[in-house]
């Protein structure tokens, strides 16, 4: 089974944070990614990448505090 580490508020700000610049990047091109496939495989790597630095983030601010 999957143990998933408890979550402290700092943490989780920054991780609810994450999830409405992610939702505010797809909502703002869902346009484009109508019009042109592409589109859709530019907003996963972007949304993607802002997950991974996400996770570094919350990794270096349970080290710290």
């Amino acid at each position: 089974m999957l143990k998933l580490p408890k979550l402290d508020k700092r943490t989780a700000i920054v991780w609810a944070v994450t999830g409405l610049v992610a939702g505010s990047i797809s909502a703002s091109l869902s346009d484009m990614i109508r019009q042109n496939a592409w589109f859709l495989a530019y907003v996963g790597l972007v949304i993607g990448w802002l997950l991974v630095l996400t996770a570094i983030t919350s990794i270096h601010i349970r080290k710290k505090y």
